[in-house]
């Protein structure tokens, strides 16, 4: 084979069979070795880029450098628009590199966003677990005070109307009636069922009863001797209708005559005597025993009808009494002392027991003018305390409270807790009954006698205690 003119634009490539390896000449820049992939560059997007062909006949390939080398400096370093596409595709690379880099940022960005996010959230659902827990504590606290306050109320309310029922039921307790009514008078079971002028009458055991005692002594004794207890000047029988809440006071003089029963220094009994009804309190120690006595005394009066408390106290103790519901108004029917006729006046402090107590023992009815002044006291005093227990309930306690150490009494709390809030919000009424009767002088006693007229007396009876059937 012919070898071609070596010249810088051709190059004559030749077969391996032709060369014999220690023949290889050494290796030079200008030539390529077509065989390996890494040192052909085509442009991209052209199929053939023409810069080598074939010599034909077998003899090789023949490249044209010019181009190549053109091609190559245009690829890397020249034309504008051969560059722009470089650096676009470079640009584009880049773009890729960025955006990926972006793209992997963002994700990383959103990843830890997502989990910030996500954390937060969490954080959040803790929070609202943490805040509904500490809520449903609280909420736990405050229903437990609510329930522990609503029990106390309840409890406070229950206690009341118990205390209420219990008070009524002992102020009207008739269990054992066992009345002993005059000979004249037609009754059975007891007196339960009376037969008079005829009509039909049945007992009505809604009707509460207590007894008020004004003992003549400034200060009620202890362990008295007999005959010094002192008498129960002021005697006033309280009656209170529980269903139709009117009251109805049976005003009893002092002087009144009947049966008593007396008693030794031991407390031993005697006999029964009739004599003045005041007296009854003197056979006694001055305090139980002598308004257990007193009020003994009474139920005979009344034909053994049950009384079913009883409230005693000295008369210097009306003061305290009075001064508590700010004074009392009086109008004097009679001119003593330093009162006038006609002329009003407010009670206050020694006033008030003045008013109450005084009488003229020159006078043989004297006590009956006196029981006017009562009278009249008792139902100012009651117009005072009405409306005063209506603006504060406590008001009959604290009446109670302040004149206990001046009083003996069977009226226990509950039954004061019935009579005030009724007084305070059911009181439909006050009345005041006399006794009528007359008063005869012994000659050989120097007190007066008063015989109350006993068909009247035993009418008026009927007429508290009783109610007409038919």
């Amino acid at each position: 084979m012919s070898e071609p003119t070596n010249n810088d634009n051709k190059i004559v490539e030749n077969s391996d069979a032709n060369l014999d390896p220690q023949d290889s000449p050494a290796k030079d820049d200008s030539v390529i070795d077509i065989d390996s992939d890494e040192n052909l560059e085509f442009i991209e997007g052209s199929e053939d880029p023409g810069f080598i062909t074939d010599a034909g006949e077998g003899t090789g390939f023949v490249a044209d450098w010019d181009a190549i080398e053109k091609n190559y400096q245009e690829a890397n370093f020249g034309h504008h628009h051969h560059h722009s596409h470089s650096s676009s595709r470079h640009r584009s690379s880049s773009s890729h590199h960025s955006s990926s880099g972006k793209h992997h940022h963002s994700s990383h960005s959103s990843s830890k966003s997502t989990k910030h996010h996500g954390s937060k959230k969490k954080d959040s659902k803790k929070k609202d677990k943490k805040d509904k827990k500490k809520w449903s504590k609280k909420k736990k606290i405050l229903i437990g005070i609510l329930i522990f306050f609503l029990a106390i109320i309840i409890g406070t309310l229950s206690a009341f109307f118990i205390m209420r029922w219990k008070g009524k039921s002992e102020l009207t307790n008739y269990d054992n009636l066992n009345l002993m009514l005059p000979e004249w008078v037609d009754y059975r079971d007891g007196g339960w069922i009376v037969y008079y002028k005829g009509h039909e009458y049945t007992f009505n055991d809604n009707i509460a009863t207590f007894l008020f005692m004004g003992i003549d002594n400034r200060k009620l004794k202890k362990n008295a001797k007999l005959g010094t207890a002192g008498q129960a000047d002021a005697l006033y029988l309280m009656t209170y209708d529980v269903t139709t809440k009117k009251m109805r006071v049976l005003c009893i003089n002092r002087d009144t005559m009947t049966d008593i029963s007396r008693y030794d220094e031991a407390g031993n009994y005697i006999d029964t005597k009739k004599t003045q009804i005041c007296l009854a309190y003197a056979f006694g120690d001055g305090q139980k025993t002598s308004a257990e006595n007193e009020k003994t005394a009474v139920q005979r009066f009344i034909y053994n009808i049950p009384v079913n408390a009883y409230y005693a106290i000295d008369l210097s103790a009306i003061k305290i009494l009075n001064d508590d519901v700010g004074g009392v108004p009086v109008k004097p029917e009679y001119t003593f002392k330093e009162f006038k006729k006609g002329v009003p006046v407010t009670l206050k402090g020694d006033m008030a027991e003045t008013f109450v107590r005084h009488r003229d023992i020159r006078l043989m009815d004297d006590n009956l003018r006196r029981m006017e002044c009562q009278k009249q006291y008792i139902r100012q005093f009651a117009s005072r305390i009405v409306p005063a227990t209506r603006s504060n309930l406590n008001t009959p306690s604290k009446l109670y409270n302040h004149s206990q150490k001046y009083t003996v009494s069977s009226l226990d709390p509950s039954m004061v807790v019935y009579l005030a809030t009724d007084l305070a919000f059911s009181f439909n009424g006050f009345e005041m009954i006399n006794t009528k009767g007359t008063y005869k002088k012994v000659p050989e006693d120097a007190s007066a006698e008063y015989f109350v007229k006993e068909v009247p007396f035993f009418e008026t009876i009927l007429d508290i205690f009783y109610t007409q059937t038919r």
